[in-house]
């Protein structure tokens, strides 16, 4: 259908203009496309399969935790902290795991290329001058996502890995529990908590969009 097809199109350039970073106002357009994607999946049953609307739906989940976190964040800071903060989320240096390049590799390979681009963000944001501005209350809310994006890391895991062997299952693990260890470690400061885990529910997010994208060919 040409519509559906537009539709999918227009998904994808707006999700790649809207996950460069986590803002309050980024999310909302892609929050937008997702629920007029959604809406014309309902209007016409016979489009899509029934593995695009769970896909459509867990990535609205998800784009909504990620904008009430940049809404915390916002409200949180100063305007000035808060720019400042936003340009250190432009995570378009870390391009391997691009939305574009998601979707051109084969999908048993995106969980090892989701868990790279943690260890690039942390070398990414290792490299970067950090804003001051960030409260204790930011990082309690560092802390209180952590569940969440572990839930999430795992779960990309098993939907596209779904048979791993036990020692690349054991990998994975080591490499989401040193994400963690070094995110939120004591002496980290709050406001490199609160981009790691901004930064990594950025990751997710994008790889959410991609199964969106993959389920609509």
């Amino acid at each position: 259908m040409p519509e559906f097809d537009d539709l999918v199109q227009s998904l994808r350039a707006v999700a790649g203009k809207s996950l460069g970073s986590i803002t309050p106002d980024s999310l909302w357009r892609l929050r937008s496309e997702l629920h007029l994607f959604k809406a014309h999946l309902e209007a016409h049953p016979r489009v899509g399969t029934p593995e695009l609307r769970v896909a459509v739906d867990a990535t609205l989940v998800l784009a909504g935790d990620a904008h009430a976190l940049a809404l915390e964040l916002r409200t949180g800071m100063t305007d000035k902290a808060y720019a400042q903060f936003a340009s250190l989320l432009d995570l378009g240096a870390i391009g391997a795991i691009g939305v574009e390049t998601l979707l051109t590799v084969e999908k048993h390979r995106i969980p090892a290329i989701l868990l790279a681009g943690l260890s690039e963000l942390l070398t990414y944001l290792a490299s970067r001058e950090y804003v001051k501005g960030a409260s204790l209350r930011l990082a309690a809310i560092a802390q209180s996502q952590a569940p969440r994006l572990q839930d999430e890391l795992w779960s990309s895991l098993r939907r596209y890995r779904p048979k791993a062997p036990l020692e690349e299952l054991r990998k994975a693990q080591g490499a989401i529990d040193e994400f963690f260890e070094k995110a939120l470690a004591d002496g980290v400061p709050s406001e490199v908590q609160v981009l790691l885990v901004a930064g990594a529910l950025n990751l997710l997010l994008r790889v959410r969009v991609v199964e969106v994208l993959q389920n609509a060919r």
